[in-house]
């Protein structure tokens, strides 16, 4: 199958649920391929996916992967956001003030900034 075929099987896989599925064809992907815009995305939803099955550790090592190779992704607040949910899922407060802070400092103008300020909001 070719990349375009194998990263749209897992995209529909992740649309109607699949997670199994989309895990395992998104896992093939980085595996397999080498591409720019989908590798980065790839990882982005694996992150999503293993956080979705309350694999915390796993979705942290997915949106890790995001941000060291792909720095300049747009996914790359979003990843960071997500990291700090996962401190918070941990009960690690402080670690999660901290990350979603860190988000609100270097991302402004991101969406992400907004999710992670209401988050701390929350918190108090």
């Amino acid at each position: 199958k070719s990349k375009e075929e194998v990263y749209k099987q897992a995209i529909k896989a992740l649309g109607d649920q699949d997670f199994v599925k989309a895990s395992s064809l998104f896992k093939y992907f980085v595996e397999t391929f080498s591409d720019q815009e989908k590798l980065p995305l790839s990882y982005f939803w694996l992150g999503e996916i293993a956080y979705i099955q309350t694999d915390y550790k796993s979705s942290n090592i997915y949106f890790l992967e995001l941000i060291t190779v792909y720095p300049d992704h747009y996914r790359v607040p979003l990843a960071h956001k997500k990291i700090g949910d996962i401190f918070l899922k941990n009960n690690e407060f402080d670690k999660a003030k901290d990350k979603y802070n860190f988000v609100i400092r270097e991302y402004p103008d991101n969406t992400a900034s907004s999710l992670a300020l209401q988050l701390l909001k929350n918190m108090e």
